[in-house]
């Protein structure tokens, strides 16, 4: 209901001061992308959103029983720290996102390509996460069946209406 409510005066604002949904979207893309950064880090120093257990050299090993007992996380067991990196999924897109913000471009471009670069990183990275209480439904996880949602979505709006139809 907060983040209901937050939207909601976020776009009286922007209407209020006559300012285009897209551009308020397209402004937004860089705090969005290092907002995911910092989440995930979050995510690693609580050991939630774990990974599957791996043989890599990079692999980490939770080891504080409040972990289990909060989380679920499996102490002593080597595994994939999905949270790093969805933080640097987020670092990627901050970076690339501020390098984009300057040029010209049509307005919604940059929020609409976040929304589908991130939902194609989220859904990908899903295949590395071990904790199995997000949930499934059929192949995929609830969040990679939200990520082709989005991607759908978000291209379907984006993509420019067929000249053909309009002639």
């Amino acid at each position: 209901m907060a983040s209901y409510l937050r939207c909601s005066a976020c776009y009286l604002a922007a209407d209020q001061a006559k300012i285009p949904l897209l551009r308020l979207g397209d402004a937004c893309v860089p705090s969005l992308a290092l907002g995911v950064a910092i989440t995930r880090v979050g995510c690693f120093a609580a050991s939630c959103d774990y990974g599957k257990a791996t043989d890599l050299p990079w692999a980490v090993v939770f080891t504080q029983r409040e972990a289990t007992r909060l989380t679920g996380v499996p102490l002593g067991v080597p595994l994939h720290p999905s949270q790093l990196y969805e933080s640097a999924l987020g670092v990627v897109l901050f970076v690339s996102f501020l390098a984009l913000e300057r040029r010209p471009r049509r307005p919604g471009r940059l929020i609409f390509a976040f929304a589908g670069l991130y939902s194609l990183g989220r859904f990908l990275l899903e295949y590395l996460r071990g904790d199995m209480d997000r949930g499934f439904w059929g192949p995929f996880s609830t969040s990679q069946w939200l990520s082709l949602l989005v991607l759908l979505v978000f291209t379907a709006l984006y993509l420019p209406p067929d000249r053909a139809k309009e002639a």
